[in-house]
């Protein structure tokens, strides 16, 4: 009779403990924004006007030929950033 009590206390003690220890334990996901930078996102310059004169055609046409290597050079950081992520989620 005492055994048989002993045994119920301890399966009534574990069952508690089981119980407690799985309660207190809350799984939560987190959501992770996966985007571009911002500075990729935005036009590295405005366009330049051309003007009435050869020099000032010439000064917009370097200025605007400029400012798209720059553009370029910033679509190519964004398709390696693609391509990093993609590698590191085995997409």
């Amino acid at each position: 009779m005492v055994q048989i009590k002993r045994v119920s206390l301890m399966a009534l003690i574990l069952s508690f403990l089981t119980i407690f220890g799985c309660s207190s334990n809350q799984s939560t996901k987190e959501v992770v924004l996966v985007s571009p930078p911002n500075n990729l996102l935005l036009s590295p310059c405005k366009p330049a006007e051309a003007g009435s004169t050869v020099g000032s055609l010439a000064e917009g046409y370097v200025a605007n030929t400029g400012c798209l290597w720059q553009f370029e050079g910033r679509m190519e950081s964004l398709r390696k950033w693609k391509a990093e992520q993609e590698i590191l989620y085995k997409k």
